[in-house]
């Protein structure tokens, strides 16, 4: 199976019918055994079609349209998935997001139950002060090897956020939510 690549444009072809001929951005590029695993997102289109903003897919289900413009070399050290402590990928990515304009917002929930607030809130809140008041991007940070609660999982397939597992996914979700309202880039 051919290699996925990170931050290019797949459309789906798989079974699932809602999602099939679609196309989005893929993010979390992994490899489990003889395949490729990441997560296909496209906030507008889907969210006005009814569907979640971000599906996992596999690398059988998808054909690529277009790889991404290769980039600058970023300000701070990204891997497709991040082995350390979900804090330090929470301070990596913020320290990127606000080199990029961003204002960032983290939700601490250690106690969150019976405290009166959403139990699986996403980590991280985004907005850039050009953006409509109240307007925010909502991101889920994972380790490589971490999982969501399923009260992050039911928040999640919502649609009330994305999940990122390094930085340079986190920058590209937050990307994907400005371009799906033509926000300034």
């Amino acid at each position: 199976m051919p290699e996925l690549i990170e931050g290019a444009t797949y459309r789906f072809i798989g079974d699932s019918a809602a999602y099939r001929g679609r196309t989005g951005v893929l993010s979390g590029v992994r490899r489990q055994g003889r395949h490729w695993f990441g997560s296909l997102s496209n906030h507008a289109e889907w969210m006005k079609a009814g569907l979640p903003p971000q599906i996992e897919v596999m690398d059988t289900e998808l054909e690529l349209v277009s790889a991404p413009k290769a980039k600058p070399a970023a300000s701070v050290p990204a891997s497709v998935a991040f082995d350390g402590m979900e804090a330090d990928l929470v301070a990596l990515i913020e320290f990127a997001a606000q080199e990029r304009g961003f204002e960032v917002a983290k939700v601490g929930q250690f106690r969150a139950d019976g405290s009166g607030t959403t139990v699986g809130y996403p980590d991280m809140s985004f907005r850039r002060p050009s953006w409509p008041r109240g307007l925010v991007c909502l991101i889920e940070v994972k380790t490589k090897a971490g999982v969501l609660s399923p009260e992050q999982q039911k928040l999640n397939d919502q649609g009330w956020s994305f999940v990122a597992r390094s930085t340079d996914e986190a920058l590209v979700l937050l990307d994907i939510f400005e371009r799906s309202f033509g926000g300034k880039l």
